[in-house]
């Protein structure tokens, strides 16, 4: 599925929300409704695997204390939504997704 221009740059500005963040550094699995990828850690690997059916499950990984790898949230999209394609996320990922989720309102106006 290709993505039309206003959900591209919504999904680059998420990834740089992710990858491009200081702490905690996140690595990603993305669910598409059928299968999940193993843990991604590159931003263009996860931009590979977006977007292959109509909703994504993007779930974000960090290590904890001991070194395990721990989910610390999700990010549903569903594409063909426009800007509304941030349909839901875990709300400790508030902060984090401020940015890109004010950007779209911004794209409103």
């Amino acid at each position: 599925m290709s993505l039309d221009g206003i959900e591209s740059q919504i999904v680059n500005r998420l990834l740089d929300a992710i990858f491009y963040n200081e702490k905690p550094r996140y690595q990603v699995t993305i669910h598409d409704g059928e299968n999940e990828t193993a843990l991604l850690h590159a931003r263009t690997a996860v931009r590979r695997e977006m977007a292959a059916t109509e909703r994504d499950t993007v779930h974000l990984w960090t290590r904890d204390d001991k070194g395990e790898m721990q989910r610390a949230g999700h990010v549903v999209l569903i594409y063909g939504n426009g800007r509304d394609l941030i349909s839901d996320y875990s709300l400790i990922l508030e902060d984090l997704l401020k940015p890109v989720t004010d950007w779209a309102l911004s794209e409103l106006a």
